[in-house]
């Protein structure tokens, strides 16, 4: 086949212990190496990590890589690549992220979470939009981050979900001034959090950034994550207009109160979608 359809099941534990949810993605096989997850931030932006796929992978060495192309719409925005020791390689990384950049496709990576195998500077080095977790990052690859224009994106539930205790180097990506996003992570396995407010919360608490840089980190600095900075992001004349309207006095209350949510309406490209969440 050109193109392989990758089905992971996976089991998620809710309020009911009989729930399963049933998680799927779509895969290629580049020249003997399972895709990274093609990543649609139009969409669910969840991560799935396929440690057992990665392990696969390493046994093929014959399948060509296929044009995965056509058919696909815009929805394939990026490719999102997970390296770690317990999923694809820094090689298998980047050969993956060459053919992406040869189909156009801009690249994303899940770096440095368990240990450091040196996804910064892998991050940078491929022109990523970003370079996520960062846990165990190298000040050098943050170096490099900073001169590709590479974001970093801290996912402070995972940490917490995890029960991390390394925090990632926040002192080293203010030094070199690496922009700063925050997102959820929303998935089952490591991080079941769809708050963005909670996210606002725990980076403050957690990772320490201020009340300023948290905002920031989930609206223009998220915006250059997911390179959308052009339009998104930030209240600006000829900037898509989408935006929420909230019953504060100060910003910093929307990292502050736990489990409150201040929402009084939405707008969606100029238009009042909803009154009130």
């Amino acid at each position: 086949l050109d193109l392989d359809v990758i089905v992971a099941l996976g089991h998620f534990a809710a309020e009911i212990a009989a729930l399963i949810i049933v998680l799927y993605t779509v895969g290629y096989w580049a020249i003997g190496v399972p895709a990274p997850l093609l990543q649609s931030f139009k969409e669910q932006r969840s991560r799935l990590a396929l440690p057992l796929l990665a392990r696969r992978g390493r046994r093929f060495t014959s399948i060509p890589i296929p044009q995965f192309t056509a058919g696909l719409g815009d929805t394939a925005t990026a490719v999102d690549a997970f390296c770690e020791r317990i999923a694809f390689t820094p090689e298998q990384t980047r050969r993956v992220f060459d053919k992406a950049k040869a189909l156009g496709l801009p690249v994303k990576l899940h770096a440095d979470q368990l240990s450091d195998l040196g996804g910064a500077a892998l991050a940078a080095k491929h022109d990523a939009l970003s370079a996520d977790h960062m846990e165990f990052s190298n000040e050098a690859g943050i170096g490099l981050m900073k001169a590709a224009g590479t974001a970093a994106v801290l996912l402070p539930g995972a940490f917490y979900f995890l029960k991390e205790k390394q925090l990632p180097p926040i002192d080293a990506l203010h030094r070199h001034g690496v922009p700063i996003a925050l997102a959820t992570d929303h998935n089952p396995g490591s991080s079941p959090l769809s708050s963005p407010l909670l996210v606002l919360n725990m980076a403050c608490t957690l990772f320490r950034l201020t009340p300023e840089e948290a905002l920031a980190g989930m609206t223009r600095n998220a915006a250059r994550a997911l390179g959308l900075h052009a339009s998104h992001g930030t209240l600006e004349a000829g900037k898509e207009a989408d935006l929420a309207v909230w019953q504060i006095g100060a910003p910093a209350e929307l990292a502050y109160a736990i489990g409150a949510n201040p929402c009084v309406g939405v707008m969606r490209s100029g238009a009042f979608r909803r009154e009130a969440l």
